[in-house]
C-alpha cells in the first residue's frame, strides 16, 4: 500500500471520500475523518481531533498538535451554501481563524479534496525544529 505522502496533495481526499463511504465512518459538518493511518503514514503523530483551543469560545480546531500548536482546518461545504461558505458563517469562520493565530498556533487551511499531509509534515517538521511556534512549547 501506498504512503498518503506518496499519493500527493489531493490524491488522498478522493481515497478518503471513497473509505468513509464504504465504512460509514465518522463525519463532522459534512465532511470526512481521516484515518489515524493517514496520519501516521506520512510520519506523523496522530492529531486531536476537534481540540478546544480557546478559554472561553465553543471554537474547536479540526485537527490539532497542540505540543507545537499547529491547526489544521478543513474547509467543508465550499460548494454548497453552508453555513461556511455565506454570509456570517464566513465572518465567524474568519474571527475562529485570526483567534487560533492570535493564540500563537499556526494554521494550515484545506479543502477535503486538497489534503496536502506532505505540507503538513514539512509544517510541523520545522515548528518542531524551532522549539514550538513564537518559541511556545
Amino acid at each position: 500500500m501506498q504512503t498518503v505522502c506518496a499519493l500527493g496533495a489531493g490524491a488522498f481526499g478522493d481515497v478518503i471520500k471513497s473509505l468513509n463511504k464504504k465504512t460509514r465512518s465518522t463525519r463532522w459538518s459534512g465532511e470526512y475523518v481521516v484515518p489515524e493511518w493517514a496520519w501516521k503514514s506520512c510520519g506523523l503523530p496522530v492529531p486531536e481531533h476537534n481540540h478546544k483551543f480557546h478559554p472561553t469560545r465553543r471554537w474547536k480546531i479540526d485537527y490539532a498538535w497542540p505540543d507545537v500548536r499547529l491547526a489544521v482546518e478543513i474547509e467543508g461545504g465550499i460548494w454548497s451554501k453552508s453555513r461556511h461558505a455565506i454570509g456570517q458563517g464566513f465572518v465567524n469562520d474568519i474571527e475562529k481563524y485570526n483567534a487560533v493565530v492570535e493564540a500563537g498556533w499556526a494554521l494550515l487551511r484545506y479543502q477535503p479534496r486538497q489534503l496536502d499531509f506532505r505540507q503538513i509534515r514539512r509544517v510541523y517538521d520545522r515548528i518542531r525544529s524551532r522549539g514550538g511556534v513564537c518559541g511556545q512549547k
